[in-house]
């Protein structure tokens, strides 16, 4: 509990300060680059240390009095105290030193931002049946903070936790722990209840909020040509506001492929597979949510698309695909499928990536078989550390 005086030298993946003031590196949440900080140590580590900020002594130019009430305790957002146009920059430096510390050349980045605010159309609330609490968790907690709105969430699922705060409290639903909650592009409302409803509060909320139930499949929502499901088990991105941008950096990655066979991993429900169809004569993709597979064979409008249900590393890649495209959960690429990579000369593979670490040390893993040739990264997630990359990996030159 000791207190001490620190400069932050840099904010690290995961929204924290980072000073080397002490004989430890320290992590402080809530700080900026530059800035002068009284804090008190909370948690010693073998290698470091972290501490809470109790007094900001001297404040970077960059920071200022958060938009949200609830910033600071509740654990969505970790960097609201940063001017928007810092936060996208504080990433881009993040996304360059993990780059750079696995020894991975870095093209100039590619920059594209939507609205700061309302851009969620999919948020996962908790509820307190003994407190009557509707929020989120709060920071390194399971305690729900109970929230009146969301300055992240789109209008309509702001208007859905309004409707769900008055509801609930006058009903028997003492198992109920989550909702998942959405909001598609015709502005309806969804709501996937985990635990069972009393039918007192499922004729209270009729009309008034369409209740998804297990299997139900009707529940869309409409991207370019295309639909794509609206369930708690099919991972979609949560922010529409870039999905077009997204998109389109991915096509631009393969304009010359129309003669070649692609292949798609981890697929999910066809966010990309559907769009990307038409840039190649065949896509071969594949997906281990049998639900998701089912749904995209159900509504893909291509012809020219295989779909295969499959855990992604137990496929042998098809020797017809020379392009791939690859879309990972946070843990990245398994090992099984980098030694394929490496084992094979893709022509082009585009590698989306939602965490920076594990799409560092796959790149890392491949660097002597693929080079980096172009990076974006999105602002996804908004006042949180998190943030998408999109990238373009080439094969190396052979040297004779």
């Amino acid at each position: 509990m000791q207190e001490k005086v620190v400069t932050i030298e840099k904010v690290v993946f995961g929204g924290k300060g980072l000073s080397r003031d002490l004989q430890k590196v320290t992590l402080i949440p809530y700080t900026l680059p530059g800035e002068t900080v009284r804090i008190r140590i909370t948690h010693q580590h073998r290698d470091y240390m972290e501490a809470d900020a109790l007094e900001i002594v001297k404040p970077s130019t960059d920071r200022q009095t958060p938009d949200c009430r609830y910033f600071g305790t509740c654990g969505g957002c970790q960097i609201s105290h940063a001017q928007y146009s810092a936060q996208v920059r504080l990433k881009e430096i993040i996304l360059k030193e993990t780059l750079a510390r696995n020894r991975i050349e870095v093209p100039e980045i590619q920059i594209f931002t939507a609205a700061p605010f309302g851009y969620r159309h999919r948020a996962r609330l908790k509820y307190d049946f003994q407190k009557r609490q509707l929020g989120f968790h709060e920071t390194g907690s399971n305690r729900v903070v109970d929230i009146q709105d969301c300055l992240c969430l789109t209008p309509g699922l702001n208007q859905l936790l309004k409707t769900l705060r008055h509801a609930l409290p006058a009903h028997p639903v003492r198992n109920l722990r989550e909702i998942d909650c959405y909001e598609n592009d015709a502005g309806e409302t969804f709501a996937f209840f985990h635990g069972s409803l009393p039918e007192s509060l499922r004729n209270e909320l009729s009309g008034k909020i369409k209740l998804l139930e297990v299997n139900d499949f009707s529940a869309k929502i409409r991207f370019r040509k295309n639909a794509f499901p609206i369930r708690p088990d099919i991972f979609l991105q949560v922010n529409p506001k870039l999905w077009n941008a997204m998109v389109q950096e991915v096509e631009s990655h393969h304009n010359d492929s129309l003669d070649r066979v692609a292949l798609e991993l981890y697929c999910g429900a066809g966010f990309f597979t559907l769009p990307m169809a038409t840039k190649f004569r065949k896509l071969i993709a594949c997906e281990e949510n049998a639900a998701a597979v089912r749904f995209a064979a159900q509504n893909s409008p291509n012809q020219n698309i295989d779909w295969i249900c499959s855990p992604v590393e137990k496929m042998r890649f098809p020797s017809e695909a020379t392009v791939a495209i690859v879309d990972p959960p946070r843990a990245g690429l398994h090992k099984k499928v980098i030694e394929q990579f490496a084992n094979r000369r893709f022509h082009k593979i585009t590698y989306v990536s939602c965490d920076c670490s594990s799409f560092a040390r796959d790149l890392k893993a491949l660097k002597d078989h693929y080079k980096l040739s172009r990076l974006s990264l999105l602002d996804a997630f908004p006042q949180t550390y998190h943030f998408e990359t999109i990238a373009l990996l080439e094969p190396l030159v052979s040297k004779k």
